[in-house]
């Protein structure tokens, strides 16, 4: 039977399994989502997380490198993975009878791979030629700077690929305690969406886990959650006691936020001027969340958003303009970006913005605005859900933060927000006291 909901079981090894049973897809998407992001590296190793992802392709003793891909492209898919902040995920998109290879691939991966030096030293400097062409890309050192000023010492003022000075500083030891602390069975979500049954597929994962070893101190017996169940669906209250399982080291992170402006000009990388605003703001799983990304969909989506409307139609200062409210495990940024014609002032656009966000303090939003906003936000998430590897995304990821359930208590949050929750969001978060900002100077 289909489901748009997952059903969820904790195997004794501390792994969870979520699937997704939609009976009329002729494809299966499974991702693996570690808490293994730039979050958990070292201090001074920077570039950890995602030079770990690159190693994870370079094979075990059964299946030496190139293999996956071989294997993928043979049974007609495609495979892939990512790092960002928060997390290191591998997704495969196959037919659906083959369901069962990703997991196969993925049991071997997290407890075998292999780091030798040779590797490591090839991997490595593949890392420092995308941190070279990251250096020449002037968008992108303009938000690395905004996010270094935003942060004092959290692991997110860092980019997910690294420092370049961290990045030739690390050594295969680093990688395989990285490795060794974060693939772990218990620090991972494995998502499994498409024409499957739960059944068949947690006796798979369960026959699989068996590789893993000795379990850790106090498991038990996997727990299964009839979770398509409708009425097992838990409240705001008993979402919010669940949010501390995903969070296990950034806690110890005590970062305030900035009580005065903090301003850093990047001068003669780009014939274009560029201005980008930060603020700090909550974790994804906060209540003020939804509020806050209707707040950047009302300024920045579509040609009738208030920045697009003032910067670029009346003002004629802008080219483009964004706002976006990364969701996050730890308390992140709310980005406020235009990009200029050539001669504006990117102080003058700053002005510009902080006089237009002070603006909807006073004034407040309309309904139409609100509406709108929200319409367009709606929108986003069902896109997202519509194939099987975007499902399996936003539920591995809000089950990450302690349970699939937030993502929708999130959705339920949006649809409350109303045009005062607009207002005090954008006056509390949103203070040009706070403000963090960075310049492209030509």
């Amino acid at each position: 039977m289909s489901s748009t909901r997952p059903r969820k079981a904790v195997l004794a090894n501390g792994l969870v399994l979520l699937t997704v049973t939609r009976e009329d897809s002729p494809i299966v998407a499974a991702l693996l989502m570690y808490r293994a992001g730039s979050l958990y590296e070292p201090v001074g190793k920077t570039g950890l997380a995602h030079l770990t992802e690159h190693m994870m392709f370079r094979g075990t003793p059964t299946r030496p490198q190139g293999w996956i891909d071989r294997l993928t492209g043979h049974l007609g898919g495609t495979n892939n993975a990512m790092t960002t902040c928060d997390h290191a995920l591998y997704y495969f998109v196959l037919p659906s009878e083959h369901w069962a290879a990703p997991l196969e691939i993925e049991a071997d991966r997290m407890f075998h791979c292999e780091f030798g030096p040779e590797a490591f030293e090839t991997e490595r400097r593949v890392a420092v030629e995308e941190r070279m062409m990251l250096d020449d890309d002037p968008e992108t050192l303009v938000y690395e700077a905004v996010d270094a000023l935003a942060f004092d010492s959290h692991p997110y003022r860092y980019p997910v690929v690294g420092l370049m000075r961290d990045i030739k500083g690390l050594t295969p030891g680093d990688l395989q305690g990285f490795y060794a602390d974060r693939y772990r069975p218990e620090k991972a979500v494995l998502a499994v969406v498409g024409n499957v049954e739960h059944e068949r597929v947690l006796a798979e994962v369960e026959k699989l886990s068996s590789v893993a070893g000795p379990l850790p101190a106090g498991a038990s017996a996997r727990v299964e959650d009839d979770s398509a169940d409708p009425d097992a669906a838990s409240s705001d209250a008993g979402a919010s006691a669940r949010v501390a399982r995903g969070n296990d080291i950034s806690a110890r992170f005590e970062d305030p936020p900035p009580t005065e402006p903090r301003r850093s000009v990047l001068r003669g990388l780009s014939p274009s001027p560029q201005a980008v605003l930060a603020f700090r703001t909550p974790a994804a799983a906060h209540e003020d969340t939804p509020a806050l990304e209707l707040l950047a969909a009302l300024l920045s989506s579509g040609r009738s958003a208030r920045m697009y409307t003032r910067l670029v139609d009346d003002l004629g200062m802008a080219t483009e303009v964004s706002t976006s409210k990364i969701p996050q495990v730890d308390p992140g940024l709310f980005y406020l970006s235009a990009s200029l014609h050539s001669g504006v002032s990117p102080e003058e656009c700053e002005d510009e913005i902080l006089s237009l966000v002070s603006g909807l303090v006073e004034s407040g939003v309309t309904e139409d605005e609100l509406s709108r906003a929200l319409n367009l936000t709606r929108v986003d998430l069902m896109l997202g859900r519509e194939t099987c590897l975007g499902q399996a995304g936003s539920a591995a990821f809000w089950e990450s933060l302690g349970d699939w359930r937030l993502g929708e208590e999130h959705e339920t949050r949006l649809a409350r927000v109303t045009a005062a929750d607009i207002r005090r969001v954008a006056s509390t978060y949103l203070d040009p006291a706070g403000r963090s900002s960075a310049w492209l100077v030509p």
